[in-house]
């Protein structure tokens, strides 16, 4: 009996996800995606997007301080959210690249991206 190998192509699905990180930066976090009008995946993706923009010392500095967060669970919240698989490979490539945990490239691109939002949120207020 000759047996064919079966391949199936990784799917592009939405997938529940969950961070552990302070309170005050969950809060500010969540206060931002809620702000956009955003559901979480494509919050999530242009957090990483953003992220991404940043030269590579930046990534690097940002992913370092957020890898500091990452190391005890004392003091830390859960934050769940959804995320796609295409975005988690994003993210486990820049693990990769530099040598963090995933949690932390996580952790960074969101925390950036809730203060890019908040002062983009701030301006239109006071501009309106």
């Amino acid at each position: 009996m000759i047996r064919k190998r079966f391949e199936v192509e990784a799917q592009d699905i939405d997938l529940p996800y969950n961070i552990r990180l302070e309170q005050n930066t969950a809060q500010q976090i969540k206060s931002a995606r809620k702000n956009s009008g955003d559901s979480w995946v494509p919050w999530v993706r242009s957090a990483i997007k953003r992220l991404r923009d940043e030269s590579p010392v930046e990534i690097e500095s940002l992913l370092r301080q957020a890898q500091l967060v990452t190391g005890s669970r004392k003091d830390k919240v859960s934050l769940p959210f959804r995320v796609n698989t295409t975005d988690i490979d994003a993210v486990r490539a820049l693990a990769t690249q530099y040598g963090v945990s995933m949690q932390a490239v996580l952790i960074a691109a969101m925390h950036l991206y809730s203060f890019v939002m908040s002062d983009l949120h701030i301006f239109l207020e006071e501009n309106n």
